[in-house]
């Protein structure tokens, strides 16, 4: 297999990933910003991640892991 330091880049190679991002440069952040107020959708966002990892025992002390999947939820 490929070595941990490739695989990464040859994903998002094969998968035309790469390209997508490169077309796109900017949306994430963009759609993030217009998010940054809390709305219907942000709240259920909320209640979703807590019922879902508030107990999960990998999630805990993964605050991080928690918010990087809040910040996703919500650009999209």
């Amino acid at each position: 297999g490929l070595s941990v330091g490739y695989r990464a880049e040859v994903w998002l190679r094969a998968t035309g990933a790469k390209k997508k991002l490169e077309q796109h440069r900017g949306l994430y952040r963009k759609l993030l910003e217009e998010q940054r107020e809390s709305s219907a959708d942000t709240v259920q966002i909320e209640k979703d991640l807590h019922h879902t990892f508030g107990t999960h025992q990998a999630y805990r002390g993964a605050s991080e892991c928690i918010n990087a999947m809040r910040r996703i939820l919500t650009a999209y």
